[in-house]
């Protein structure tokens, strides 16, 4: 879990660069600080939608924590009731116990439908993710009945251990879903950079035919245009790497690939952003306003995610 907040505070990292650059751009302009004041309202609303984000990403992880503590313990339970069958006081209390353990189950997974329904992923995306969820609900609700129907103690166990298989399965939908939700607002981030580097260098380009000396400025652009180019490269194969949890025999393995995948990315936009800085700066020093790109790419970055 950390490592996600890390993660998102780098792209928080990101998105800050632009209202910095612009306010270094417009000091001392009345109209540079009316407009700055409204980016930096986008970005403050940008920073709150990341912690609200943040927030369902920490609550989703938690909960499956407790439910799979839960669900264990309810395996180790049925597993301690010795050789004789169960009482009626303890069959009672066993089924409620896990009757409560599929309810939590039901609710997280449900808790993780509406949430997908808000984040930045393709509708087919939401759909497929939404399916798997639905069919791991109705397979957990279904698993009442054999608790309905547990009379002796292998019943339990098999009941116990039917519950954690399904979790087992249900918890890699949901590592995929934050996988591909994380990863979208990488996308997002590094997509709209580069709609900003084609923007500057169309200024670079207009410079270069008014014979002003752009020695410094497109070699930054340039180096800029390469840490968004390996940024994007990680990006895609840490997008298909959560694609494929579903299949995997060992999920952790191919989340842990795929959050090293986006830390890579992360940084190379970090990277990027402070080139961005000595980009502005060399525009600034020939006198070349570059507040509208600057904008634009703030509003882009602070859209609903």
């Amino acid at each position: 879990m950390k490592r996600i907040i890390a993660l998102l505070a780098m792209l928080l990292l990101v998105a800050a660069v632009v209202p910095m650059a612009l306010a270094d751009n417009d000091t001392g302009n009345a109209t540079g600080t009316a407009r700055l004041g409204l980016v930096k309202e986008k970005i403050q609303l940008a920073v709150e939608r990341y912690q609200d984000a943040l927030g369902k990403y920490k609550n989703a992880i938690d909960k499956y924590e407790s439910a799979k503590k839960d669900f264990l313990a309810a395996e180790g339970k049925a597993n301690n009731f010795g050789s004789a069958n169960l009482t009626p006081e303890l069959m009672n209390k066993t089924k409620d116990f896990l009757y409560n353990s599929i309810d939590k189950g039901v609710s997280n997974l449900e808790t993780v439908k509406a949430w997908i329904e808000k984040v930045n992923i393709s509708q087919d995306q939401k759909d497929t993710l939404t399916l798997e969820l639905d069919q791991h609900i109705a397979n957990l609700n279904s698993l009442k009945r054999d608790v309905d129907d547990i009379v002796i103690k292998i019943q339990a166990v098999d009941a116990a251990r039917k519950i954690r298989s399904e979790w087992q399965y249900a918890k890699k939908t949901i590592k995929k879903s934050v996988g591909l939700a994380i990863s979208a607002r990488t996308a997002l981030v590094t997509n709209q950079l580069s709609t900003l580097s084609n923007r500057l260098q169309s200024r670079v380009d207009a410079l270069k035919a008014d014979n002003k000396d752009i020695s410094k400025i497109q070699p930054l652009i340039d180096k800029f245009d390469e840490k968004l180019s390996l940024a994007t490269q990680d990006y895609n194969a840490a997008n298909a790497k959560f694609q494929a949890i579903s299949d995997s025999q060992d999920e952790n393995k191919v989340m842990q690939q795929g959050m090293e995948l986006l830390r890579s990315a992360h940084q190379d936009l970090k990277d990027a952003q402070g080139i961005l800085v000595q980009i502005v700066k060399e525009f600034r020093a020939l006198n070349t306003p570059i507040d509208t790109e600057l904008n634009r790419t703030s509003t882009a970055i602070g859209e609903d995610s």
